[in-house]
């Protein structure tokens, strides 16, 4: 059975980037997002230039049933070779003493518990060589719950590794992302120049080169 890739958060600016570099590159994905509208138009265009058709699995992390959905998709799942989360959510860079605690408990369940969750649903579908991908923005303070959510996924990682039985290159790795063009990297450095910014293209070519050549 061919093993799949699956891009968790597909719709977003990196997600979008990642299934047409993929594709490109001849993987068969799962696209995973929470919008099915935007899975179907990403599907299409995909196929429309001639790459192959993706499975696309819809999941709502505001859902009271989210874990369950995410044990149905690992169910449905086929053998994964990898898995990248590229869903980091910033609705509003705001002050810490301002942030209420309706929307800190919001990204901090995008952020934080929807890939926790996908993960370890996905887990036994992956192979034992795949890596699990955690792509965070660079965080400032004031961006709140996504800098809280990359130093809590820093400080996890390795126990969570060790408790799979995971290897130093195997396992669930971050993948610390430079300033990319991307919506949430102009809320994070708004005053920044473009210039400042590194093409999504740029910065998934750079992450392939290291996935593939493990140091």
């Amino acid at each position: 059975m061919t093993a799949h890739y699956a891009i968790a958060g597909a719709c977003s600016d990196l997600g979008t980037g990642l299934a047409w570099r993929l594709s490109a590159l001849g993987y068969p994905l799962v696209l995973i997002d929470e919008d099915v509208i935007e899975l179907e138009k990403l599907s299409d265009a995909l196929v429309a230039s001639g790459y192959a058709l993706p499975a696309l699995a819809v999941i709502t992390p505001l859902g009271h049933d989210f874990e369950q959905q995410c044990n149905q998709l690992a169910q449905a799942t086929p053998t994964l070779c990898g898995l990248v989360w590229a869903g980091a959510w910033l609705d509003n860079p705001t002050p810490l003493l301002q942030e209420s605690l309706t929307h800190w408990q919001q990204g901090m369940i995008r952020n934080v518990t929807l890939p926790l969750t996908l993960i370890k649903a996905l887990y036994p579908a992956l192979t034992r060589q795949a890596i699990v991908w955690l792509a965070q923005p660079q965080a400032l303070p004031f961006t709140n719950q996504l800098g809280a959510a990359t130093s809590l996924w820093s400080a996890w990682i390795p126990t969570i590794n060790q408790e799979l039985g995971r290897q130093q290159n195997q396992g669930i790795k971050l993948w610390q992302l430079p300033r990319i063009a991307d919506r949430v990297h102009r809320r994070i450095f708004p005053l920044s120049p473009i210039e400042d910014f590194t093409p999504i293209d740029h910065a998934i070519d750079a992450w392939l080169l290291t996935w593939e050549n493990p140091t």
